[in-house]
């Protein structure tokens, strides 16, 4: 997670009918009581556990919004084939990264220094770096320490990142770093970011989990977007947990902060979602986040806030947010209840 993060957050969210106000930062804290102003027609008291001041406010249920049509699966059997798209399964350890029988051959840090370069069956401990347009990544695995394992230099286009185990010795920063690129299919464990793009980027089909990091003030994320336009995040299954399978509290699944630029058109659609601080962020931080959709993703756990500390998202200005629609809660073996907008 970026140093940009370390700033004081006070966040009011509204998680199925209740507003509430958190506020934390590394220094001093202050807060707002919101149940303690005047209240409109339809608001009301309610005591929740952990909110600012034991109380929250509580409003009627808003009418449910027109529904928003789910993109059709890939009918292929490889979701990577066709962008963008959702998968036909939920990604997991048995469907994502090195598929099963590839012989690998050994290799250190590799630069990825032409156009056009494939990098398949390698068994790679260290970092590959591109740094030229056009090159594919895929089939192979990647063990590193340090800070990324694949890092995609700034103005390189057309990186294709396909079908990978990607993954450290025992904690790393960033799983993969960069921009204008495909990134598909891949099983990604170990780092303290999974992902952390710019725009034109379309994640799709990953999964992500147990999560590690060598740094003692660790700040969690699954896939991270700092800045940039026209970034599709699709049917990804990502789980905030440590190496033991327990939820961290810490960030989120998804942290789409406006910190580098202006964040325009991004789309979180299909998505399988849990555990954070908020699971969800679109927070502005410098920057403004415009035209985002969130649409027919899902919550593990159940409401109020599922896996996660506060709620199941962070929406710093709701406007934004154009469309939310089709997000829903689910328990192991159902879906139950609807994710209402912050």
């Amino acid at each position: 997670m970026a140093a940009a993060k370390l700033v004081t957050v006070v966040g009011a969210v509204m998680v199925l009918g209740y507003v509430v106000v958190k506020t934390w930062a590394a220094g001093p804290l202050a807060a707002f009581e919101a149940e303690s102003g005047t209240h409109s027609a339809g608001a009301t008291i309610a005591t929740i556990s952990g909110a600012s001041g034991g109380n929250v406010v509580t409003f009627s249920a808003p009418a449910a919004p027109t529904p928003t049509p789910t993109p059709a699966p890939s009918s292929s059997a490889d979701a990577c084939t066709t962008s963008p798209s959702l998968p036909s399964t939920k990604p997991t350890a048995a469907n994502t990264g090195l598929p099963a029988g590839t012989s690998l051959v050994a290799s250190g840090d590799i630069n990825a220094n032409t156009a056009g370069q494939v990098i398949t069956a390698k068994n790679v401990s260290g970092t590959i770096t591109v740094s030229a347009n056009n090159v594919t990544i895929q089939n192979s695995r990647i063990t590193m320490s340090g800070y990324w394992a694949i890092r995609i230099m700034d103005g390189v286009t057309g990186t294709r990142i396909i079908h990978n185990d990607i993954t450290s010795a025992n904690g790393a920063y960033t799983g993969i770093t960069g921009g204008d690129a495909f990134i598909c299919g891949n099983y990604i464990t170990k780092f303290e970011n999974a992902i952390t793009v710019g725009g034109n980027t379309i994640i799709q089909s990953n999964f992500i989990e147990k999560l590690a990091s060598d740094s003692p003030t660790a700040h969690f994320d699954g896939i991270e977007v700092y800045s940039g336009s026209n970034t599709k995040i699709w049917g990804n299954n990502v789980l905030l947990t440590n190496p033991s399978g327990g939820w961290l509290n810490d960030t989120g699944a998804i942290n789409v902060t406006a910190t580098w630029s202006a964040i325009n058109a991004l789309e979180i659609t299909g998505n399988w979602l849990g555990g954070g601080s908020y699971t969800l962020y679109v927070d502005e931080q410098g920057y403004n986040v415009t035209t985002a959709s969130i649409i027919n993703n899902t919550w593990y756990g159940s409401p109020p806030t599922g896996y996660a500390a506060w709620g199941p998202a962070l929406v710093r200005d709701n406007g934004s947010v154009t469309t939310w629609s089709g997000n829903k809660w689910k328990t192991e073996h159902q879906s139950t209840n609807r994710v209402t907008h912050p």
